[in-house]
């Protein structure tokens, strides 16, 4: 990484798209990321790892009682109430005190480092440690904190059989397939299907796959840019985009001094199309692309292209300009 940052020290491509400061400073940067962190509504994200965590504590207990048949049933039942999140929150709270505990009591324990890990890996979403959204990548080194904590070190230290443990099962089970379950509903959603190219595959949005066979249809040539986000039609589509801009979200464009260095490069290097497609950007606090926020792009854009077809659906809109 270090020979890298010098070798490109000076590199745009680093400086503007990696490095670029808009996507870490900045009113639009602040309030998406203190959403991504749970921060905007820490109270309440908080409670729900506390109440996570209280489940958890009372499945421990459960695991000492003399009667199995009598803890299967308890914990069958707390395992119903839970969801995959609350679970995972739960750990958002459990690994810090796995640090605490590991580092005072048990240091040369692998609970250090599987804590040390979880806590690294969750730093970005401290108060919203879940599988979902920006989780579903950051939360994995929590699995390895749940697996070694529940099934090997709390035996290890007497506060329940390794037997016991196995107890431990019944709410993963009934979250995995809880969670399958809804993964093989949303699945089933995606029925119309958009030929592409690249081959057909199917979106759960009917308007969205009425505009894009509607475009796609069309055979568009040259190149094309795709406003404020969707490069992946450069691809259906087979069109490279003349711009080193990809993603025109308030995160990364918002900031006047990049909204100026692509209005350069769009005056420079003109694609022969622009599509500007429905992208809710509300989680960064805006209302839309040249509402809000690049309006002289926006400006540009009307006074140089004018509209060569527009889709529009009520769950989508595809406006395609030439």
């Amino acid at each position: 990484v270090a020979a890298v940052a010098l070798l490109f020290r000076d590199s745009a491509w680093l400086t503007d798209n990696i490095f670029n400061k808009s996507l870490t400073e900045g009113a639009s940067a602040k309030h998406f990321y203190a959403h991504v962190s749970g921060l905007a509504n820490w109270p309440h994200n908080l409670a729900i790892a506390i109440l996570g965590a209280l489940g958890l504590i009372a499945i421990a207990l459960l695991l000492r009682m003399q009667s199995r048949l009598l803890a299967i049933v308890a914990i069958t039942a707390i395992a119903c109430c839970y969801s995959g999140d609350t679970f995972l929150r739960a750990f958002g709270v459990v690994q810090w005190l796995a640090l605490a505990w590991a580092l005072v009591k048990d240091r040369r324990s692998p609970l250090t480092l599987f804590a040390i890990a979880s806590i690294a890996a969750t730093l970005r979403i401290a108060f919203t440690v879940s599988h979902a959204w920006y989780g579903a990548f950051l939360s994995a080194p929590v699995y390895l904190l749940i697996a070694y904590l529940l099934f090997e070190y709390l035996p290890a230290r007497g506060i329940c059989t390794r037997r016991a443990a196995m107890l431990w099962l019944i709410p993963i089970v009934f979250i995995c397939g809880r969670e399958l379950l809804t993964q093989h509903e949303a699945y089933a959603q995606k029925r119309f299907p958009i030929v592409t190219k690249r081959g057909t595959f199917y979106d759960h949005n009917q308007d969205r796959a009425a505009a894009l066979n509607a475009f796609l249809s069309s055979n568009p040539t040259g190149t094309l840019v795709v406003i404020p986000e969707g490069i992946t039609l450069n691809y259906l589509a087979g069109l490279r985009t003349p711009l080193t801009f990809h993603t025109f979200t308030p995160v990364e464009t918002s900031d006047p001094a990049v909204e100026s260095k692509i209005i350069a490069e769009l005056t420079a290097h003109p694609p022969t199309r622009i599509a500007i497609v429905t992208r809710d950007v509300r989680e960064f606090g805006y209302q839309g692309f040249g509402a809000d926020y690049d309006q002289r792009l926006a400006a540009l854009i009307a006074a140089r292209y004018t509209i060569e077809r527009r889709e529009r659906g009520p769950h989508f809109e595809l406006i395609v300009v030439k």
